[in-house]
């Protein structure tokens, strides 16, 4: 992007402090003379989070990684937009065409890039929307092992785990290293090749989003602010827009545009059922640029929000079930109905595996009835 400080203008967009020298005026000139880091307190203008915490805790974390795109996102339509090399005064003529998707036809360019992290919860760019080739496809290859936290600080924690139920028992988070997986708790419950998941793929309190019964369970999960930014813009000026922070105030008002909402719920309850999560991105992510759901002024880490948020509060499949069963009793000749029950089951089939770690057979557990 070269000099491009316009933030809302990047293919990922974001939000703009006040403009500034950002290049050295000459060969000679001190780092004084230019844009110094940003301070502190402006932390959230910026484009992009890393996280220090030594390990991701969600999958969806993945979408922060830096992409350079090194294709000429020029516009050939738009006048003297320069094809040989980036320019800095015209990007916001392409904004919501070439750099938001590259065009299938881009050609690869060694000045352009940047402003692009992995599309995931978002479109991918046209040129990679194709199997094999979308960001959101890593959703189905990695997966970031177990968040709980131990049932003790003490050093004799390791005991607690050696009759450890998932039915009953929250497991230790998973190890950070192969060193730490090969050592207690970790080895007690989680395979030492895998290193952080176990036998049982467990399920907490995870809404299955193939079998949600209503609109209702699925719009609650799209309703809310957008929390990973408390920005809101005051005055839309083209050289130094105005914002203002919500975080002081609690009162956090961006989110998905309320019209959009039950359009992109009904859509996902539609195209059931999900048979991956990168299936399930993709779908959510049309849906919402279809309706046009995000505000006007967003950042990167708000168009994602949603997607990490369904993501980690549902599952595709699960080993509950609710089964309803009815049953009539009449008259051989007539017909009539003399007698009539309704009962509703919660049952949960526990796999059964062999030696070797293979499921033989699933076990029907009975958690609850009740009469309807």
């Amino acid at each position: 992007m070269g000099g491009q400080t316009r933030v809302r203008d990047w293919p990922d967009r974001g939000y703009d402090l006040a403009p500034g020298i950002t290049l050295p005026v000459t060969s000679s000139a001190p780092p004084t003379s230019f844009n110094l880091p940003p301070n502190p307190e402006h932390a959230s203008f910026a484009p992009w989070r890393i996280s220090n915490l030594g390990r991701y805790y969600s999958v969806t974390e993945l979408g922060n990684l830096h992409d350079p795109v090194m294709w000429v996102s020029a516009d050939p339509t738009v006048t003297n937009f320069g094809l040989t090399r980036p320019t800095t005064f015209l990007y916001d003529k392409s904004r919501n065409t070439t750099l938001k998707s590259l065009p299938t036809n881009a050609a690869p360019g060694k000045m352009w890039g940047g402003g692009n992290t992995l599309r995931i919860g978002r479109p991918e760019h046209k040129l990679f929307d194709q199997p094999g080739m979308r960001a959101s496809q890593w959703l189905d290859l990695f997966h970031t092992g177990f968040t709980g936290t131990n049932l003790t600080n003490s050093s004799n924690s390791a005991e607690l785990y050696t009759d450890h139920d998932p039915r009953d028992h929250q497991p230790p988070p998973a190890a950070s290293n192969p060193v730490e997986a090969s050592t207690q708790p970790y080895a007690a419950l989680y395979d030492p090749d895998l290193h952080a998941q176990g036998q049982f793929e467990l399920i907490y309190g995870h809404l299955n989003l193939n079998s949600a019964p209503t609109l209702f369970e699925i719009e609650t999960l799209l309703r809310g602010p957008f929390v990973t930014s408390d920005i809101r813009l005051d005055v839309d000026d083209l050289m130094i827009p105005t914002y203002s922070r919500e975080g002081a105030s609690g009162n956090l008002r961006s989110g998905l545009k309320p019209d959009a909402i039950p359009k992109i719920a009904a859509g996902l309850f539609n195209a059931r059922p999900f048979y991956s999560p990168s299936h399930l991105a993709r779908v959510l992510s049309e849906l919402i640029d279809r309706h046009d759901a995000l505000p006007d002024h967003h950042n990167d880490a708000e168009a994602e929000e949603t997607f990490a948020r369904i993501f980690n509060t549902t599952t595709l499949s699960s080993r509950h079930f609710r089964i309803f069963t009815s049953a009539e009793v009449s008259h051989r000749q007539t017909g009539e109905v003399s007698g009539r029950n309704r009962r509703v089951y919660e049952v949960f089939l526990r796999p059964v595996r062999n030696a070797a770690g293979e499921v033989v057979k699933s076990k029907l557990e009975v958690i609850s009835s009740r009469d309807l």
